[in-house]
């Protein structure tokens, strides 16, 4: 058993679905009359179909959610939630303070 981060699988399907649709792009606008033409066709119908099994091999994958995730998750909300009411404190804070010192420049003009 391998441990893999969640996100590492999404990105490398994101990876695969964009190359996926480059090889598609590219077989419509490959051009039959060539001589090489056919094989390079053949080569991308290939790698389409090898992209398409690790496609779907990622996405059988059993995700197993740890103990205490629940708690975890909920403990991660309330810090943003905390952080955030900090932030817009100080946003008001300075706001204050630059419309303050506006006041008084114009008072002193």
């Amino acid at each position: 058993m391998i441990n893999l981060k969640v996100i590492h699988l999404i990105r490398k399907i994101e990876r695969i679905d964009r190359d996926m649709e480059e090889i598609q792009t590219l077989l419509n606008t490959l051009q039959m009359d060539r001589e090489y033409s056919k094989k390079i066709k053949d080569s991308l119908i290939e790698e389409y179909h090898r992209l398409k099994q690790l496609k779907s091999m990622i996405l059988k994958q059993v995700i197993h959610i740890p103990p205490n995730f629940e708690n975890f998750v909920e403990e991660v909300l309330t810090n943003n939630k905390k952080r955030k009411s900090i932030h817009r404190n100080r946003i008001k804070c300075k706001t204050k303070t630059k419309s303050n010192a506006k006041y008084y420049a114009r008072s002193f003009l």
